[in-house]
């Protein structure tokens, strides 16, 4: 379908020149934006086109979430209250060895309706034992993605022991499957899924696993999603146990690559940070996780002086586990936030550094930024609407800071590939009604299975 959005009251196009159009329009052809303009130039060019009226909103580039637990999204509420080793071993592990297909897929679709609503677009999933469900999902969703399969081969850790319930493997299987993993994403046919390699928790990562995905990485072309010095904990495990940062672990098994997202960051050392710069890797920060988790990451991290070093900085929500909603616009004020609070500088981490970070920023560091990440021609039509007539956003001066500061989050219009994955507040890809109700009976069902039921009662009485 081609269609001509107009009197957008504010287009933020990111593009090179960072132009933001008022009155604008945007003609979309297919999969593909057409032109992006002023209103008045474009009716005229594209008279032809089905007229969409665009009046009390804002449009920018569809936002692109890079760290996201997916099929994490029954646990919400299991985790909290832990520390990393209980996060890890006790509850997010616990959770996913009772997961059975169906529920991977259940949880899939729950967390992709939340995406949607949020206004994300694109998001990099951190990695399971359960790629191809996220995948599938990816396909009915309409959202663009990239997935991994999760690669362990430690089970006794530094931190604890593995659950029981979680089946174990060789470095060897692990990389064999992850590699299987790539080909039947490749294999579906849709350029929508990519696929990648994970190394969600080095503490359960040994340096020949690190190496043999690395190889992997370089021989198959494929990006590599590492979770690493998330928290205190896992910064003193790596040196005690390796006797180096887990920055320098990968940096060894030569994993750290410009194709590499580098997931929390939040316990870098100084010559850390020289070697995230010298690798061209993107970090992405996940502050929602940081401050749920108490991890210190939003507190002691360097996120804004890896900014100022030219460090691609990227943001992600996280999990529903550990950050208890998938939100990508919400993590924008937290980071922006904290780096001013923190720093004791509110000049620092303006709201359009934020914007780029969930937009050109993390399109770069998925090597699409030719494709998505601003509204140009030529580009995909991967746009997020926000409705500006609303008490969060009214009175709009500046429409980049009352995104960033004064909006509670919630898209009004999402299209991906030129199609409305939400219309207005409707989700038009996911049947909302059916996935919510699923997911509360597959989540009940699943913390009675795995005991977490037991972490999820009230400190309050309940009658």
């Amino acid at each position: 379908m081609n269609r001509l959005i107009k009197n957008i009251d504010w287009i933020v196009t990111v593009d090179g020149r960072r132009r933001m159009i008022a009155d604008g329009a945007i003609a979309i052809r297919g999969d593909r934006i057409e032109a992006v303009g002023k209103s008045a130039e474009l009716e005229r060019n594209f008279a032809a086109y089905d007229v969409v009226n665009g009046r009390g909103l804002i449009a920018i580039p569809g936002m692109i979430d890079t760290n996201v637990a997916t099929v994490q999204q029954l646990g919400r509420g299991a985790a909290d209250f832990c520390d990393i080793p209980q996060f890890m071993l006790q509850r997010t592990l616990a959770y996913e060895a009772a997961l059975s297909p169906e529920d991977a897929l259940a949880a899939s679709r729950a967390c992709h309706l939340e995406m949607i609503r949020s206004g994300t677009t694109c998001f990099v999933d951190s990695g399971s034992r359960h790629p191809d469900a996220v995948a599938e999902v990816a396909i009915e969703s309409g959202l663009r993605a990239t997935v991994a399969r999760a690669c362990y081969d430690q089970f006794d850790t530094f931190m604890g022991a593995f659950p029981a319930s979680f089946a174990r493997e060789s470095a060897g299987e692990a990389v064999s499957r992850a590699a299987a993993c790539a080909d039947y994403v490749r294999r579906m046919g849709c350029d929508r899924i990519r696929p990648a390699l994970a190394l969600p928790w080095l503490a359960a990562s040994s340096d020949e696993l690190c190496r043999q995905v690395a190889d992997l990485a370089r021989t198959d072309a494929l990006p590599v999603i590492a979770a690493a010095v998330r928290s205190r904990d896992d910064a003193v495990a790596s040196r005690r146990q390796h006797s180096c940062t887990e920055i320098k672990r990968l940096q060894s098994a030569g994993l750290l690559m410009p194709t590499s997202i580098i997931a929390h960051a939040g316990w870098t050392s100084p010559e850390d940070l020289a070697d995230i710069k010298a690798s061209n890797a993107t970090v992405a920060c996940c502050p929602s996780a940081a401050f749920r988790l108490g991890t210190g990451a939003m507190e002691f991290g360097r996120y804004p002086e890896l900014l100022a070093f030219g460090v691609n900085v990227t943001l992600g929500s996280g999990s529903a586990m550990g950050s208890n909603y998938i939100d990508i616009a919400r993590q924008l004020y937290l980071f922006a936030g904290a780096s001013k609070s923190f720093r004791l500088d509110a000049t620092i981490v303006p709201p359009e550094t934020a914007l780029e970070m969930v937009t050109i920023r993390a399109a770069s560091a998925l090597g699409l930024a030719s494709e998505i990440g601003s509204l140009e021609a030529g580009k995909k039509a991967d746009i997020t609407f926000f409705n500006m007539i609303a008490a969060d956003w009214a009175p709009v001066i500046n429409p980049i800071a009352n995104l960033v500061f004064s909006c509670r989050g919630g898209a009004h219009t999402v299209i991906v590939d030129g199609r409305d994955l939400m219309t207005a507040g409707r989700v038009c890809s996911i049947d909302e009604d059916r996935v919510l109700h699923e997911s509360q009976l597959r989540a009940e069902a699943i913390a009675q299975r795995s005991g977490l039921d037991r972490f999820c009662t009230s400190r309050w009485a309940v009658s």
